[in-house]
């Protein structure tokens, strides 16, 4: 699965499927700050909600996430406990319009 932050693919038409949200696999900021995970990685949330119809998640967005409420923290050298970072991120799952044509002629 494609995964870009820009709005479009070169050399490919799509359609538009809908937003998902997940956790940043590939996040630079991921990989700089200890993360706990989101429940799902981006292409895993693109998966469930639109099949095998997902073939790209376009204009991704990420930002790291502090959640007041949430119950794990991490204990620094003084034993203070602060919230832990989650790295999410955000697109729009798109669907390949030539697989479609494809699709069609092959029947």
């Amino acid at each position: 699965m494609v995964v870009t932050q820009q709005a479009e693919i070169r050399g490919r038409e799509f359609v538009a499927l809908g937003t998902v949200q997940g956790r940043c696999d590939h996040s630079p900021r991921a990989r700089s700050l200890v993360s706990y995970p989101f429940p799902s990685s981006l292409q895993e949330v693109a998966y469930d909600k639109f099949g095998e119809q997902a073939d790209a998640i376009v204009d991704v967005r990420d930002w790291m996430r502090y959640p007041e409420d949430w119950e794990l923290k991490l204990s620094d050298a003084f034993g203070a406990s602060r919230p832990v970072p989650q790295s999410v991120c955000q697109g729009t799952a798109v669907h390949f319009a030539d697989h479609a044509t494809a699709t069609a002629g092959a029947k």
